[in-house]
């Protein structure tokens, strides 16, 4: 999965949250961004509080997200 356009982070935080149904994340509040951290690896992402999120900063979170441990199938299932 890739993303051909801007997204908004509504889109991004509630994708973030189904998959931390099936691998453990952790959310920290920070005052700019969302820290996303999976337990099991230590892996980290940030999700910045913008209401849109360029393509190019979208896509680079859902590799993090795959570095995380998350296949493309259960990305794009839960998207």
């Amino acid at each position: 999965m890739k993303f051909e356009a801007d997204v908004k982070r509504k889109k991004l935080w509630k994708l973030i949250n189904r998959l931390s149904k099936i691998n453990a994340l952790e959310f920290f509040e920070g005052k700019k961004h969302t820290k996303v951290t999976c337990i099991h690896n230590g892996k980290v992402t940030m999700l910045p509080r913008h209401k849109i999120i360029i393509k190019h900063t979208a896509n680079e979170i859902l590799e993090q997200l795959r570095v995380m441990g998350f296949s493309d199938k259960e990305i794009e299932d839960n998207y």
